[in-house]
């Protein structure tokens, strides 16, 4: 504990690691759209190791009805390739 709060543990659907909640990325399938956590609905979270892993990729691509090419390419246009951790 710090300071006396609770540190808030989650864990990865790929690696299955451990981590503080704030370092892990929150995100959700919205329609077929992987998207950042908007507070309704299920979610969940990855760590930065495994944002280009095929675990992940596979994951998502189930969960969104996708092809693993069309998650890859999700993937590759989400803002987390542009400003990391700004989106959470």
């Amino acid at each position: 504990m710090e300071n006396g709060k609770h540190i808030k543990i989650r864990m990865c659907v790929a690696c299955r690691k451990r981590d503080r909640q704030d370092n892990l990325y929150r995100l959700q399938c919205k329609n077929g759209e992987l998207v950042s956590f908007s507070g309704r609905g299920r979610s969940f979270y990855v760590c930065r190791e495994c944002i280009n892993s095929k675990k992940f990729i596979n994951y998502i691509s189930k969960l969104c009805n996708l092809t693993k090419n069309e998650a890859k390419e999700k993937l590759f246009h989400f803002p987390f390739y542009i400003k990391e951790k700004e989106f959470i």
